[in-house]
């Protein structure tokens, strides 16, 4: 008898239903689990009790045998622990449920014990301070291995939109949707060998039409991030330093001018891929400046949540730029704290 193991034990149905039950069981109100370890008990002493009262009198005291089943069954009815156990889930459904009407997603009921007892409130800063749909603004071209800018400005930006849409379009990263949105819609680049670096960029490989033959490793996300990995190559040390020094240089000069909203800088890296330096073909690197807008109810929310107790910015972003949001928001928001540089599992 031959047998082959298709999967791991843990990934089992069995496996999968324990693990939800157990889920399930650790996300339940603490009042809930508390009344069904007690329910089954206090159910017991109610028929006991009950039976004693319909039993007992007409023994010891020869009270009539009616009037004592009509008490036992009083006592049953009163004494029920039913009510309780049914209405008190019934409280935290129509409470999740208020707070989804209202645009509130809440994991469970133990989350609004968890509201109850809270010292502050933290918010995230993309999408829920910002509307989180950025536009691109500008792209800015840093040259290649340290150098001068190409000359044929509007071809180096229509290559890095095409590097940049055909990488965005495998990420969810608002970011990416902006560009990927804006990228040009007469190219296609296809992206081989695609990673995710999570709360720092994407990575692939790929062929962009003019560099036939020659495959080009590109990372988009964060720039000091992409200054890593134009750093991986042999001549990709000075590109490196100038856009790590451009883009600091970038985001203070974008805060320290007053626009509006939340500004962006991500940046976008090319080299050739191992074994293939030409060159035709050198490392390049853009940066694209994106905006996003504050939502308008933003200022009016967080002023009357900051007055009652502390509030907190979450943000992936730089401290410069996190900080420049606080202030556009007005005098009334008053940030406990600001945590900028977060990657996504900081967060929690």
């Amino acid at each position: 008898l031959l047998l082959k193991v298709l999967r791991p034990a843990h990934e089992s149905t069995i496996q999968k239903i324990g693990r939800l039950t157990s889920s399930a069981s650790a996300s339940r109100p603490h009042i809930v689990t508390f009344l069904d370890a007690v329910a089954k008990r206090w159910s017991y002493a109610v028929i006991v009790s009950t039976a004693a009262i319909a039993v007992l009198p007409p023994l010891l005291f020869h009270t009539p045998v009616g009037s004592s089943l009509y008490r036992s069954l009083v006592w049953l009815i009163t004494a029920s622990p039913c009510a309780l156990i049914l209405a008190t889930p019934l409280v935290y459904v129509s409470g999740l449920s208020v707070a989804a009407a209202n645009g509130v997603l809440l994991k469970g009921g133990r989350t609004l014990d968890a509201l109850a007892s809270a010292s502050g409130v933290a918010f995230d800063k993309t999408g829920t301070i910002t509307t989180g749909s950025p536009t691109l603004v500008r792209v800015e071209d840093l040259g290649h291995d340290g150098g001068s800018p190409s000359a044929a400005a509007s071809d180096s930006r229509h290559r890095a939109l095409l590097a940049a849409g055909a990488l965005a379009r495998l990420s969810v990263h608002p970011v990416s949707k902006a560009l990927a949105t804006a990228a040009p819609k007469d190219g296609n680049a296809e992206v081989a060998d695609f990673q995710m670096v999570a709360g720092a960029g994407v990575l692939g490989s790929m062929d962009l039409p003019g560099h036939e033959g020659a495959t080009l490793e590109a990372a988009l996300g964060r720039p000091a991030f992409v200054a890593d990995h134009i750093e991986k190559s042999a001549t990709g040390g000075a590109l490196a330093a100038t856009l790590r020094k451009s883009a600091a240089q970038d985001t203070s000069a974008s805060s320290s001018t007053g626009s509006r909203g939340s500004y962006v800088v991500t940046a976008l890296g090319l080299r050739p891929a191992a074994g293939e330096t030409r060159d035709e073909d050198p490392c390049a690197a853009w940066l694209f400046h994106l905006q996003d807008r504050l939502k308008k109810s933003s200022a009016h929310v967080l002023a009357d949540v900051s007055g009652e107790r502390p509030v907190y910015m979450l943000t992936g972003d730089s401290n410069t730029n996190a900080v420049s949001v606080s202030q556009q928001l007005g005098s009334d928001v008053r940030f406990a704290e600001i945590h900028a540089d977060l990657r996504p599992e900081e967060k929690l």
